[in-house]
């Protein structure tokens, strides 16, 4: 364990409820998505609704879709609120070890969607879209490919709040009409953003990371000219990059919390290299920038959640892992 957390945690409990993988394709534990989708978020809004989003496999296409759930009268109602047009399957160039470029079958397509929501209000909602490896999309406004949405659940009237995103897998609210999102990027291109409306941030124009494998073969990617890497000039910066990358996912903000007031207002990273803490400096209740981040649980981890008791709940794929934090 790090030393500086062992000062702070005299005690650590760690409870593993063994579950069945659900990251390829599959996630029929509720009963209302077929095979041919993995799910990416679940948001409550109240006892009787939630929200789902996912990713739809059909004829070796793909497409991000977010539905909206119902339970009445011991029945299921179901409704779709959006989804984006299919897309096919994309392949990658990479390296091999002997650094020959080849092409390998990789569904990078499904692995870039996004799909995280953010609860705004009782009908109002953000939820992020990847690029699905189809970088030249994101030069039109008009699809939603590489962006940060908001839906009106009666409405569904839609608005771009944020674009020139790869892979946004985690939002969470800041404050009004702020949020911080996490980007999983390109190698050592994992970025925190603070997303604000009307920004731009960057991709795939810019990135501070570099393509996998780094062959001067894909300095254009997709037809997008005068991609710069290890730069991020003229569009909004990150507020911060890991450096090298930490295969970023989950986002939260640990609350004020008496039980563990030491991180009251710290930015919480679930990553596959395991949990980070960011300190923050915070100014007029906004992040200015981030003065240090450190491991503090090395499992790795996709999705998380707090409980009022102090528990951090995530999910590494194989287990549902619970950590209480204790002064």
């Amino acid at each position: 364990m790090n030393k500086k957390i062992e000062k702070v945690e005299k005690k650590v409990e760690v409870k593993k409820e063994k579950t069945k993988k659900t990251s390829s394709f599959n996630f029929t534990d509720l009963g209302f998505i077929k095979n041919n989708a993995r799910a990416l978020d679940i948001r409550v809004l109240d006892k009787k609704n939630f929200l789902v989003s996912y990713v739809e496999l059909k004829e070796g296409k793909v497409r991000l879709v977010l539905d909206y759930f119902e339970i009445k009268k011991n029945a299921l109602r179901k409704e779709n609120l959006f989804s984006t047009q299919f897309l096919p399957l994309n392949s990658e160039l990479i390296n091999d070890k002997k650094d020959n470029l080849s092409l390998k079958e990789k569904f990078t397509g499904i692995h870039q969607a996004g799909g995280k929501i953010e609860i705004v209000s009782d009908t109002n909602f953000l939820i992020s879209i990847g690029d699905f490896n189809n970088e030249h999309l994101l030069v039109s406004d008009n699809n939603y490919f590489g962006k940060i949405i908001s839906v009106d659940i009666k409405t569904k009237n839609i608005k771009i709040i944020a674009k020139g995103l790869r892979n946004p897998q985690g939002l969470t609210e800041l404050k009004k009409n702020i949020y911080l999102s996490t980007e999983h990027g390109m190698v050592h291109g994992d970025e925190v953003n603070i997303i604000l409306e009307n920004n731009h941030y960057g991709w795939p124009y810019v990135t501070l990371g570099h393509p996998y494998g780094a062959h001067p073969k894909r300095e254009m990617i997709n037809g997008i000219n005068n991609l710069n890497f290890g730069n991020h000039d003229n569009y909004t910066k990150p507020l911060f990059s890991f450096v090298p990358d930490i295969g970023i996912k989950d986002i939260l903000i640990y609350p004020e919390n008496k039980q563990f007031n030491r991180w009251s207002k710290d930015v919480l990273i679930c990553s596959g290299k395991g949990l980070y803490r960011l300190r923050p400096n915070y100014i007029n209740k906004t992040i200015n920038n981030i003065l240090y981040s450190e491991k503090i649980i090395k499992d790795p981890c996709r999705d998380m959640a707090l409980s009022k008791s102090g528990y951090i709940f995530f999910n590494n794929l194989s287990y549902i892992i619970a950590r209480k934090l204790y002064k």
